[in-house]
Parts: structure tokens; sequence; C-alpha cells
């Protein structure tokens, strides 16, 4: 992926259900049949052809009703949802005893950089706040600094992590993470990415003629732009100023023909942005400025549910969600956000059953919605709501 060094996205978890309000016909399902998620399991869910799920799983201790039971690929399944299974061996049905488990989940307690194993370099995305995650290895390098793995090749700061079970035996490697900004992670400030975020030190030339400094001579930034920043704010400059503070408005703009271009790329038709949607997608940007998920308590996904009562008449094809601190940008532009978050999409590639990338260039969708919010710490989220 063709990612500016310090830009990263900020990564939601696994939707984590965590109560089991699902409907099935009583023809189907007896009231006393209930699957119990055992503790310390973060369960993956199956389609009923046997593939993963990717984008949601079930939270330790959560109960489910059971539809019916059944063998898929050779191993027992319980039937949580219309066309969602849950392994038998990561729950208990109504009256077994619990089974002890050594899984551990983790919650972040800030947003968190990841670091890649693999290339030994900090990765381009962090883990949402609060967001859950199953935990892999367990790591402390020649520093005394530790490690979780939440992914095949990526590790967060083990410190910044509230677990569901104690963390114990942590395996020595000796320079591990030690060759990148992630060896000091644990004094930094994670409220605006990697570092502080301050930008008082910006050494950005302010060539206006002007001397109260409200005019710039700089070809490349539009007078218009955030007119309503005063020059002098924070001993800002005028082109401190507009690096700053995005506007939105042109952030959304180039989201939308980023996704064309994408599209365009591929010999897709565009899609054509639906007022409807950019409403309910301006909507869901600010739900995951403070709630980075696609779906409810029970599991259910959001967009679809103000889909369903707002605009019956289209289908939805998915959500994507992004975010990222404005002033972690290497381009701090709308075109420079919408880069960066179309080579994240991108970098997930088309070999996946479902991915953002895949959700982009989907050739059934026709309309979309896009949704830009700029939170107060700096991070701005994108939410893109696709229909046909």
């Amino acid at each position: 992926m063709k990612i500016k060094s310090k830009s990263v996205s900020v990564l939601a978890a696994l939707a984590m259900a965590t109560t089991g309000v699902l409907a099935f016909n009583a023809n189907n399902a007896g009231a006393a049949t209930v699957a119990t998620v055992h503790s310390g399991v973060v369960a993956r869910l199956y389609a009923s052809n046997g593939n993963l799920i990717t984008n949601r799983a079930l939270s330790p201790n959560s109960a489910w009703a059971v539809g019916k039971t059944t063998t898929i690929n050779g191993e027992t399944m319980y039937q949580v949802a219309t066309n969602e299974y849950l392994r038998a061996q990561d729950s208990s049905l109504s009256g077994q005893a619990q089974k002890a488990s050594t899984h551990i989940a983790g919650k972040a307690l800030t947003l968190l950089p990841l670091y890649r194993d693999d290339t030994n370099k900090m990765a381009n995305r962090s883990l949402a706040p609060n967001s859950e995650w199953a935990i892999g290895k367990y790591i402390v390098n020649k520093n005394g600094q530790q490690f979780v793995q939440v992914s095949t090749h990526e590790y967060a700061d083990a410190s910044n992590l509230m677990y569901d079970h104690p963390m114990t035996n942590p395996t020595y490697i000796a320079d591990f993470g030690t060759n990148t900004s992630f060896s000091v992670v644990g004094s930094m400030n994670m409220g605006n990415g990697w570092g502080t975020g301050d930008t008082s030190s910006d050494t950005s030339t302010n060539t206006s003629t002007d001397t109260n400094n409200n005019v710039s001579n700089d070809p490349d930034i539009d007078p218009n732009l955030n007119a309503d920043v005063e020059v002098g704010t924070d001993g800002l400059t005028y082109e401190q100023i507009h690096k700053r503070y995005p506007k939105v408005d042109d952030v959304r703009e180039a989201v939308f023909e980023s996704i064309n271009a994408e599209r365009k790329s591929r010999g897709l038709s565009p899609l054509t942005e639906d007022p409807g949607l950019d409403s309910i997608a301006a909507r869901r940007a600010k739900e995951i400025s403070t709630n980075f998920t696609h779906y409810d308590a029970a599991g259910n996904s959001i967009f679809v549910n103000y889909l369903n009562k707002e605009i019956p008449s289209m289908r939805s094809q998915g959500e994507n969600i992004f975010g990222t601190p404005w002033i972690e940008l290497t381009d701090q532009s709308a075109k420079g956000y919408a880069t960066v978050e179309m080579d994240n999409d991108r970098g997930e590639g088309t070999d996946a059953v479902w991915n953002h990338y895949l959700t982009i260039i989907h050739p059934a969708t026709t309309k979309v919605g896009v949704g830009i919010c700029e939170a107060s710490d700096g991070i701005i989220y994108t939410a893109e709501d696709f229909a046909k």
C-alpha cells in the first residue's frame, strides 16, 4: 500500500455482539435451547457454506437462541441467526457446564498504533478506542516493553489494553519493536495519533504581503477555505490554519470522487451520490467518531436499520468506515485524505470473501452516500454507505 509514513487509519475490531436478541420461528427453536459463549472466548461466526464471517464475532459469556444444530465441514455448529453459525466447541448449550478457556480478549483503552513483525515497521493503521480484540502472542523485549498480537502480523502496546483474563508468561524477544518509534509508545499522547499532534513549531512560512496575515500568495491554498478561522488563533499563520482545519465539504467531495475514479479504473460504472444516503452517512460519520463500529448491541447493522426505515426502496450493499488524524497526514488536503483512505482500502485486495475494497468495486452497487465528521481530537472520520 502507498501509505504516507505518519498516516494511520483507525481500525475497528470485529463487531462484538454481546446480547442474543435474535428471532427464530417457535417451531425451530425451543425456549430452553440457548448457546452461551465460553468465558474468555471471542467466538467467530460462519455462514452455512462454511465461510468465515469476517466482520463480526460474539463476545465472551454472551447467550444466544439456537435455531438448529447442524454439521458444517465436519464440525458441529449452532445456528444463531439466519445465516450465521457458532461453533459448538466455542460455547455450551443450556444445562451444560461452561468450558474453561485460555483465550483472552483485550479492549483498547485509547487509539493504538500497531507494529508489524514481518516488516519490522509501524503499520499504517491503529486500533480504535474501546474496540475489542482476540489476543494471540504476548511478548516482552529487552527494554521491558510488552506487546500483544491482535492479527497475524500486528502487535499493540500491551499496557494500553484492558483484558478479561490476566496476562501471564510473556515470550522474551530481545529486539522486538526496538527499531521503530513504537519503542517509546508508552510515553506518547495517543489522542491525535502518533505523538502529541502539536504543530506550534510548524516551520511553514507565511508568504502573505498583508500585514494582518489574512491573505496568502501561495497558489496551492484556496483563500476561501476556512474563512471562519481567524488568523492568529493559537499563534497560527494563514498557511498553518489551512493545514490544521480541513474543510469538511471538500473532504467529502474528494472521497466521493476517489470512489468513482477507482471504479472507473476497473471498468465499472460510476456511482450516483444520493441525498438520502448522504444524510444517513453524515449521521453515521458522527456516530463512529464516538463508537467506531458498524453494529448495534444486538449485532444488527446500524446502516441497514436506517436504510430500511428511511429509504426502504433501496437495498444495502455495504458500509465502509474510516478515520485518520488530519494533523498526521503528509498531504494535509482533501485529496490527500481521500488518497490515504483509498490506499488503505485498495491494499486489502480482492482475495477475500468481503472487505472495504470489494464494497467499493461491487458491480451491482449504483448509489453511495458519503459522510465526514471532524472529531474534537482532530481525527477525521468517514462513513461510506452503498446501496442499489
